[in-house]
């Protein structure tokens, strides 16, 4: 017999002797049974981890970031293991606005979270840590009012500070009216108070005022949107569009042109506690005309009866209120299909709903769900 070598593989191989019958039906057996047993091994061990609990734990792994968007399932809510009912109260607000104190060192996460969500890429990305710094801190201005109290004819001061887009004209106009306001040099306050309202509210608000000056070349926009507002892209889609919003979105995390100033009509309300500390604050702008007069005179001292216990002219109105141009509506559309977009609202916002603890309505459960997946909990260092 010939047997096969390495450089004779192109020589014809010749068969060894057969084995008896008897011989070949053991060898076929024995094969047969080891490959049965093989076959059980292997479907036990993935029955048993199928029925095998999962273990948990408090600290998560999670996948890339880069790997993150709009499909990413939330935490199931009626599950123990949910983040936000575990978590919210307890840790998140405490990082991310400690003592009612915005925590600068969230800024840059949560807008790269925002990003993600909206998968940017890195020649997308502008403005680093400063730029997300920029966008939490607008030019929130404050205006002082004295007034004197009929019981002990002392003279108070009350500051108002001012968010736009939250009754700030009809707040001033009507405060002009009633108090003596003070110019100059800010004294002492005996009470600093605003109003707010829920947060992606009042981004929606702002955005469609923008874009309302945006549309009449109002005063403070003509020159520059024919110069540096060239670069922004929101307007080259149609006006009242879905688009035009979404972009909007995006130029406010890529473009620098969003420094201008108009822009300080979208910033977050919790910029205002950056700066000042606050006595108090109406937590909603719903029944402005009547519940203003009453808050004041629930948080400063000696607030004349008279000025409480009557509502507020209403004066100050923005023409932008009534929608001409249909692009409120569009914002709140794409805020309603709770998509990626709406994804980077609630992640932008997030620092509000945590400095804020008397909105009447509380945080929405779209937003509830995007800080209970892992991605938030790992930003937060979970």
């Amino acid at each position: 017999q010939k047997v096969l070598k390495d450089d004779d593989a192109t020589m014809p191989f010749t068969a060894t002797k057969k084995l008896p019958p008897a011989a070949t039906l053991i060898v076929i057996l024995l094969f047969a049974f080891s490959l049965t047993v093989y076959i059980d091994q292997i479907g036990t061990s993935l029955w048993r981890r199928t029925l095998e609990p999962h273990s948990c734990s408090r600290r998560l792994t999670f996948a890339d970031p880069a790997t993150i968007d709009q499909k990413e399932e939330p935490v199931d809510v009626t599950d123990d293991s949910n983040l936000f009912d575990k978590y919210w109260n307890s840790e998140y607000k405490q990082k991310l606005c400690p003592n009612h104190r915005p925590n600068a060192h969230q800024y840059h996460k949560l807008i790269q979270l925002a990003k993600e969500a909206l998968n940017f890429t890195a020649n997308q990305v502008t403005g680093g840590q400063a730029g997300s710094i920029a966008f939490y801190l607008g030019n929130f201005g404050v205006e002082q009012f004295e007034y004197v109290s009929p019981k002990n004819n002392h003279t108070y001061n009350y500051n108002y500070v001012k968010i736009w887009k939250c009754g700030n004209n009809q707040i001033r106009f009507w405060s002009q009216k009633v108090f003596q306001q003070r110019k100059g040099r800010v004294l002492k306050a005996d009470c600093t108070v605003t109003a707010i309202r829920d947060p992606i509210s009042h981004f929606l608000s702002g955005y469609n005022e923008i874009e309302h000056r945006w549309i009449l070349q109002t005063r403070g926009w003509k020159d520059w949107m024919r110069t540096v507002g060239q670069g922004l892209r929101f307007a080259k889609h149609e006006v009242g569009s879905k688009a035009r919003f979404e972009t909007f979105l995006m130029d406010m995390f890529s473009n620098h042109a969003t420094k201008h100033w108009m822009f300080d009509h979208v910033r977050p309300q919790s910029g205002v506690l950056s700066r000042y500390k606050l006595t108090g604050y109406l937590p909603t702008i719903h029944n402005l005309t009547h519940d203003w007069p009453r808050f004041l005179g629930d948080n400063c001292p000696g607030m004349p009866d008279t000025i409480t216990s009557s509502p507020m002219e209403v004066m100050g109105q923005h023409n932008s209120s009534q929608d001409p141009y249909g692009t409120y509506q569009a914002s709140k559309e794409v805020w309603r299909n709770q998509g990626p977009y709406a994804q980077a609202l609630c992640l932008m916002h997030a620092i509000d709903y945590a400095c804020w603890d008397d909105l009447p309505h509380g945080i929405p459960s779209f937003c509830q769900n995007v800080y209970s997946r892992p991605s938030f909990a790992n930003a937060m260092g979970y």
